[in-house]
C-alpha cells in the first residue's frame, strides 16, 4: 500500500493530542483522612474497572479518529501487481495504535500494560516488515536500472531490398537503427531478436544481456523473400520475452509497413494474441517503426497462392487461386500470368492494368493425378523495381484417401429411400472403363491403370454395428445420416472423438428425435451441436436453396449459378434449426426463407456441421441435383481439417 501525499502522512502526530490530553488529566489527588471514606472503599473498588474501561475505549476511539483523518488526508492507494494486502498493513497499524493507548490507561495493572504493549510493538514490526517486503518484492521485479526485455523485429520481406537516394536499402537502415536500440537501451536490458519473413526465425529465442551477442547476431541477417507474416512474428516475439526475467517488456518492429502479410482483417486471430501477452508478468508495448520507401517505384507481386479446399485428392479438380496486387506508386500492366504445377504449365492472358494498392484474383484450375507433395509456382512476367517477388511458390500435399463412415440410420427402408446410399453414391465416384478413358487407361503403367481416382473412401454401417466400433482413429468424418438418435455412452464418445479432432456431419431425418439432439453435450456438459431441432416445417410452397448464402470457403465455389444448380434444390419438408445460446454456432448456408440450411461450429480440435435436411428424397430433390456430388465433396473436405492448421504451406514453413 502507498499513499499519494505522503507529506500529509505527517498528521499522524495528531494521534499524540488525545493520549497528552489524558496523562494530563490524571493528576495526583491530595489525600485527606476521612474517618467515613473507609465504608465507600469498596464502592469505589467495583466501580475502578468500569471507569478504566471507558477510558480506554474513549482514548482509543479519539485516537482512531486523529490517525484515520491523517491516513485519508494522504489519499492511500493499492499500486498494481501490490503482493502485500491493504487487509495486512491497514487493520495491523490500527489495532497496534487501539492497544497501545489502552495500555496507557491501564497502566496501573502492569499486567495488562505489558500484554498490551507487546501486542502493540507486534503489529507495529508486522506494518513495517509487510511494507519493506512489499518494496523488495518491487525492487526484484522492477530492478533499480530500469531494464526491460526487448524483442526487435527486422521485416526481412522483399521490398526491404529496394534503395534509397542514398544507394542502401531499407533493410540496411533497418539494421542499423537495430543496432542504436541495442546501444542506447537502458542498463540491465535483455534482447531478443526475430528475423520477419514468410516464416519467422528467431535468432535470439530468449532474452541476452550481452549486448556483442546482440551486434554479432544483427551482423548475420540478411533479407528474404515473400512477405512478413506480421502475426507468427509478434506470436514469437512473445514467446522470446515469456523466457526473459524483467518485468517490463517491450516489442519494436522495424518494417516498411506494407500491408502484405499483415491479415488485419482477421480480427479474431489479432484478439487472441492481444490475450495471449495479457498473461505476460507485465503486458508489453508494441512499437511500430516505419521506414519510407522509395518515392517513386513501380512494383508488382504475387502476394497469394491459395486451394478451393484444405484437402486435395486426385479425385476432382480444384482450384487454385492467386493473389496479384500493385505495391508500387505508380501503375503496371502484367503482360501475363503462369502457373506451374508439378510439370504442368497453366497460363492466364493477364490482369490488365493494375492501379497503385489494387489487387486481382485469377483462379486456375487443375486435377492432380498423383498423391504426394508437388510444388505449385506462380510466376507474373512484368518489369518492375523488385523482381524477387514476381513469383511465389506453395508446397501443396494431395492426399491418397481419406476414411469416411457413413452410419445409416434407416437401414429397413428401401434402398433408395435411404439417405445413407444417396451420400455414398454421391461420396463414391464408379471407376469409368472403356472409350476415351478406357484409351487413356491403356497408356499408363500395369500397376496404375486399374487404380481408380479415388480420395474418399466411405463405409456404410447400419446404427446397430456402429454401436459396436472398437475404435473410430482410421476415420477422417462421420455422417450420422438419418440417425434418430444414439446411446448416451455412445454419444459421449462421439463426442469425444470430435473434439479429438475429427470431423462430423449430421443430417436429421423425419425420424430425428428432437430431445436427444437438442440435450446432446459434450464432456463439459456444453451443448455439442451447433443447432437445436425447432420443429419439423412442411411448407405449403416448398422452399429453395439460396447458393449466395454460402459463408464458407469450401462452398462459395458451388455458388455461381452458372456452374451449379443447386438455386434449384427444393425443400417440402425440413427441420427448422435455431442456433441462439450455442457456443461458436454460425449459420453457413441458408434457405429462400430466411430458415438455415447448414449451421456449424468447432468443438475442440475438431468440427461439426449440421443440416436441416437429410439427404435423401423424402423431404427434397437436393440428392437429384448434378452439383449433389461435389456438395457432398466439399463438406467431407472441409470436416477433414477441421483444426483450422493449412495442409498446403509455403516453403521453408516448420512442421510441430
Amino acid at each position: 500500500m502507498s499513499f499519494i501525499n505522503f507529506a500529509l502522512l505527517g498528521g499522524l502526530a495528531a494521534i499524540a493530542v488525545p493520549i497528552i490530553i489524558h496523562l494530563l488529566n490524571r493528576r495526583t489527588p491530595k489525600v485527606l483522612d476521612w474517618g467515613a471514606m473507609r465504608f465507600l472503599l469498596e464502592s469505589l473498588e467495583s466501580r475502578k474497572k468500569r471507569i478504566q474501561l471507558e477510558e480506554a475505549l474513549l482514548l482509543a476511539a479519539r485516537c482512531l479518529l486523529m490517525g484515520l483523518i491523517a491516513l485519508a488526508v494522504a489519499r492511500p492507494f493499492i499500486p498494481p501487481g501490490s503482493s502485500v494486502p491493504w487487509v495486512v498493513v491497514l487493520p495491523a497499524f490500527l489495532l497496534g495504535l487501539t492497544a497501545f493507548t489502552t495500555a496507557l490507561v491501564l497502566r496501573g495493572s502492569r499486567k495488562w500494560f505489558w500484554i498490551l504493549m507487546g501486542t502493540a510493538a507486534l503489529l507495529a514490526a508486522t506494518s513495517v516488515a509487510a511494507v519493506a517486503f512489499e518494496r523488495y518484492w518491487n525492487l526484484k521485479r522492477y530492478g533499480t536500472s530500469g531494464g526491460k526485455d526487448i524483442a526487435i523485429i527486422l521485416d526481412s520481406s522483399t521490398s526491404m531490398w529496394l534503395r534509397g537516394k542514398n544507394g542502401g536499402t531499407v533493410f540496411e537502415a533497418a539494421l542499423a537503427e537495430a543496432r542504436e536500440i541495442v546501444e542506447k537501451a537502458p542498463p540491465g536490458s535483455a534482447f531478443s531478436l526475430i528475423l520477419g519473413g514468410p516464416v519467422p526465425s528467431p535468432r535470439l529465442p530468449e532474452p541476452v544481456l550481452n549486448r556483442s551477442d546482440v551486434t554479432e547476431a544483427l551482423a548475420d541477417l540478411t533479407p528474404s523473400r515473400g512477405k512478413m507474416a506480421a502475426f507468427d512474428a509478434l506470436a514469437a516475439a512473445a514467446v522470446t520475452l515469456s523466457r526473459g526475467s524483467a518485468q517490463a517488456k517491450e516489442i519494436i518492429v522495424l518494417t516498411d509497413g506494407q500491408s502484405i502479410g499483415w491479415e488485419l482483417e482477421n480480427r479474431e486471430r489479432w484478439d487472441a494474441l492481444v490475450k495471449s501477452m495479457e498473461t505476460l508478468p507485465s503486458k508489453p508495448e508494441v512499437i511500430l517503426r516505419r521506414f519510407p520507401l522509395p518515392s517513386p517505384y513501380r512494383n508488382a507481386a504475387v502476394t497469394e497462392i491459395r486451394y478451393s479446399r484444405d484437402v486435395i485428392g486426385t479425385d476432382r479438380p480444384v482450384f487454385i487461386e492467386v493473389t496479384v496486387e500493385n505495391t508500387g506508386t505508380e501503375a503496371v500492366t502484367p503482360s501475363g500470368l503462369t502457373l506451374t504445377v508439378g510439370d504442368k504449365v497453366l497460363t492466364d492472358p493477364g490482369t490488365g492494368q493494375l492501379s497503385p494498392g489494387s489487387r486481382r484474383t485469377v483462379r486456375f484450375e487443375h486435377r492432380f493425378t498423383r498423391a504426394g507433395g508437388v510444388t505449385v509456382k506462380a510466376a507474373l512476367q512484368v518489369t518492375d523495381d523488385l523482381p524477387p517477388d514476381d513469383t511465389a511458390e506453395s508446397v501443396c500435399h494431395v492426399v491418397d484417401r481419406l476414411g469416411v463412415l457413413i452410419v445409416d440410420g434407416n437401414g429397413a427402408a428401401a434402398l433408395f429411400e435411404r439417405a445413407g446410399v444417396f451420400t455414398t453414391l454421391a461420396l463414391a465416384p464408379p471407376v469409368i472403363r472403356g472409350g476415351a478413358a478406357g484409351k487413356e487407361d491403356a497408356k499408363k503403367e500395369p500397376e496404375e491403370k486399374d487404380k481408380p481416382a479415388v480420395t474418399l473412401d466411405p463405409e456404410v454401417l447400419p446404427l446397430s454395428r456402429f454401436s459396436s466400433l472398437e475404435s473410430l482413429q482410421k476415420y477422417g468424418v462421420i455422417i450420422l445420416a438419418d440417425v434418430p438418435r444414439l446411446p448416451d455412452s455412445l454419444a459421449r464418445r462421439l463426442a469425444g472423438w470430435v473434439q479429438s479432432g475429427g470431423g462430423l456431419l449430421v443430417t436429421p431425418g423425419a425420424r430425428a428425435q428432437r430431445d436427444f439432439y437438442n440435450n446432446w453435450r459434450d464432456a463439459d456438459g456444453a451443448l455439442f451441436l451447433p443447432a437445436a431441432l425447432v420443429s419439423e416445417e412442411i411448407p405449403q410452397d416448398p422452399t429453395s436453396l439460396v447458393p449466395r448464402s454460402f459463408t464458407t470457403d469450401a462452398l462459395r465455389a458451388l455458388a455461381d449459378p452458372g456452374r451449379s444448380d443447386l438455386g434449384g434444390a427444393l425443400f417440402h419438408r425440413y427441420w427448422k434449426l435455431r442456433t441462439d445460446g450455442r457456443t461458436d454456432a454460425h449459420t453457413a448456408a441458408k434457405l429462400g426463407n430466411g430458415d438455415a440450411f447448414l449451421t456449424g461450429r468447432r468443438a475442440g480440435f475438431g468440427m461439426i456441421l449440421q443440416t436441416c435436411v437429410n439427404f435423401d428424397t423424402a423431404g427434397g430433390n437436393l440428392p437429384t441435383r448434378q452439383t449433389f456430388v461435389p456438395l457432398a465433396h466439399q463438406l467431407v473436405y472441409h470436416l477433414a481439417s477441421p483444426g483450422g492448421q493449412p495442409m498446403n504451406l509455403p516453403p521453408a514453413a516448420r512442421l510441430t
